[in-house]
């Protein structure tokens, strides 16, 4: 059914200083059927990153066996010695080449996942976006929804490599621990001593670092929503010449960000330092309890040099630990925006009804019916209005009257608000209607259409793909647009420019009527469409309109007095209320609101 909220994506900018908690099970269960798709992928490359971080713990000890079982073991032989030597370095060859190997493959599946989990994602976000209501549009700026679609994706991709590596990590630090405390107690315990430390500091560290990268967050998401305002408003721009204005403030913004960004780093490098002296603090320490240890004969000399190896990689995954602690927490972030996106209800949820494959015939009904953008100030107050199938009807009112919402409304581009009376289709509910069903038998042709990228064929088959050439050319003969495109030099293979800038505005309001009319709806709507037709082309559009209003219900939201006679009633919008209705004749006779904006249209 039509969603009536849309939850906690409406929130705007504050979205970007989200930090998530450290597990968060929901971003969890959620994520888990794409990485699930590619379990074998996953299993290679988890495994492989244990295993490789348990042999890399293993390097040092061999060195310690090599050192106190031969080299400085008086027990053995020469011959002894030679062999215990080849044979402890071939181990100690092969577990750094396997180490090396289990990583490498562990890397490239692991990013493989990531990669593809990415790819899912993405698809499915774009799919939930176009099924998407347009308050939602209104209300959420298009910089924060590339940032969603883009910026949050990626940093989710990371969150499954970042576990594993997290859990590499662990298993290292332990396996580390475990090793210094069984090679020799007090060596192990002294250098031990100065890990606290090493937490006292991150926990110092990390509400500032936290504080700077949501600044950067927050900086590159005001950085794509004023590029993106810029690209779309581009016309605009020139138009009141604000270039210079517009860049000053787009340097102002990427400037921030650079700050933003600097600040972060340098206190993502100010963890380095202490992680420097405290293990040469730990070295030191190591140093002093070792030689006391070994005067009294008490500590073998592998066991030291062990000790020092390990030691110098202690504090590694603890550093990675602690960077991987943030990285958690944002990919958390990212997760609950994405799935919280993903959770938007749709503008119309498909619902099985007792009719063969939905078919619209074409009548519309609004009944006791009252309208207001996100519940709150009123647009629509009591509608009762019936459209006969077949008919042709117009609206006509001063700007932000209610006309295009209550076309929009019939498309099922608004969801109705629950319990503001009744908008039906053949006697059924709006809500029980697929967007499938509406979209594929219902057309509205604005008063700017939208041209996309392509060909003109493909535009014109935009809804359509199974229309053939001689389809197209006929539409395009009837609504007076053919001679046009056969004069360019590649025809209807005429590469079209994003938003048809290469076109002018009346030819890309033809192209809207002929894509309307290959479509062939049931219910047609035209928002203003001939607003922006010359004297020359009326005559031709309005003979056109007469065969794109034959055998289907037609609405009009027109200012043209000769697109409106066309009509056979006429709904007067004043104030979201019907003021008058009827047709052209009666209304006049009234000598109210109608005749009024006649008598305008005729001195204008």
């Amino acid at each position: 059914m039509i969603g009536h909220t849309f939850g906690p994506m409406s929130r705007g900018d504050s979205d970007d200083e989200m930090f998530g908690k450290l597990y968060d099970i929901n971003v969890i269960k959620r994520i888990s059927p794409y990485i699930w798709r590619y379990k074998k992928y996953s299993a290679i490359g988890a495994i492989c990153t244990l295993l490789s971080a348990s042999l890399a713990v293993l390097i040092p000890y061999f060195i310690k066996i090599g050192i106190d079982d031969y080299i400085n073991n008086p027990n053995i032989g020469i011959a002894s010695q030679k062999s215990g030597l080849i044979k402890i370095s071939l181990i100690f060859g092969l577990t750094m080449f396997a180490a090396w190997v289990t990583n490498y493959i562990g890397q490239i599946y692991l990013a493989r996942v990531g990669q593809y989990t990415l790819r899912d994602i993405r698809i499915d976000m774009f799919s939930h976006l176009l099924k998407l209501n347009l308050n939602y549009f209104q209300k959420t700026k298009s910089g924060s929804i590339m940032s969603r679609l883009m910026g949050d994706t990626s940093q989710l991709q990371e969150s499954f490599s970042i576990v594993v590596m997290t859990l590499a990590d662990i298993l290292t630090l332990v396996g580390i621990c475990a090793t210094l405390l069984i090679m020799n107690f007090k060596i192990g315990i002294s250098s031990l001593s100065v890990v606290p430390l090493l937490f006292i500091a991150v926990v110092l560290w990390q509400p500032v670092a936290k504080r700077a990268f949501i600044a950067v967050r927050i900086a590159i998401s005001q950085v794509l929503s004023s590029f993106s305002e810029n690209l779309n408003g581009i016309k605009e721009v020139q138009n009141f010449n604000r270039e210079d204005n517009n860049n000053k403030n787009f340097n102002i913004k990427t400037k921030d960000h650079l700050n933003s960004a600097l600040k972060a780093q340098k206190l993502s490098s100010a963890l380095l330092p202490p992680v420097d002296i405290l293990t040469s603090t730990a070295l030191i320490i190591a140093a002093f309890v070792a030689s006391k240890l070994i005067l009294n004969d008490a500590a073998a000399i592998g066991v030291i040099i062990a000790s020092v190896l390990y030691i110098q990689r202690l504090f590694d995954p603890i550093r990675n630990l602690m960077m991987q602690y943030t990285q958690i927490q944002r990919s958390m972030a990212s997760g609950s925006r994405l799935f919280e996106f993903l959770d938007i209800k749709k503008s119309i949820n498909k619902l099985e009804i007792n009719m063969p494959e939905n078919i619209i015939k074409g009548e519309v009904e609004f009944k006791n019916f009252h309208f207001a953008y996100d519940n709150n100030i009123e647009v629509l107050t009591d509608i009762n209005m019936n459209i006969q199938k077949g008919s042709t009807v117009a609206f006509i009112g001063d700007t932000g009257a209610g006309k295009t919402t209550l076309a929009s409304l019939i498309t099922g581009l608004y969801p109705p608000n629950k319990d503001k009376g009744k908008l039906s289709i053949d006697k059924i509910p709006i809500e029980k209607y697929s967007r499938s069903d509406l979209g594929s038998q219902i057309a509205m042709v604005l008063q700017d259409p939208f041209l996309f990228q392509g060909s003109l064929k493909d535009n014109l088959k935009f809804n359509h793909q199974s229309a053939t050439d001689e389809e197209i050319i006929n539409a395009c003969k009837s609504i007076g647009i053919h001679d046009y495109i056969i004069s360019l030099e590649n025809g209807y293979d005429t590469s079209v420019s994003e938003r048809g800038v290469n076109m002018s505005q009346g030819q890309r309001q033809l192209m809207g009527f002929a894509r309307a009319l290959i479509k062939n709806p049931k219910i047609l709507i035209l928002d203003e469409a001939t607003s922006n037709i010359d004297s020359i082309s009326e005559q031709k559009i309005q003979n056109a309109l007469k065969v794109l209003f034959k055998n289907r219900t037609s609405i009009i939201i027109a200012h043209r007095l000769s697109t409106i006679k066309l009509s056979d009633n006429i709904f007067v919008i004043r104030g979201g209320r019907i003021a008058e209705q009827g047709n052209h004749s009666k209304l006049m006779s009234l000598k109210k609101e109608y005749y009024k904006f006649t008598e305008s249209s005729f001195q204008n």
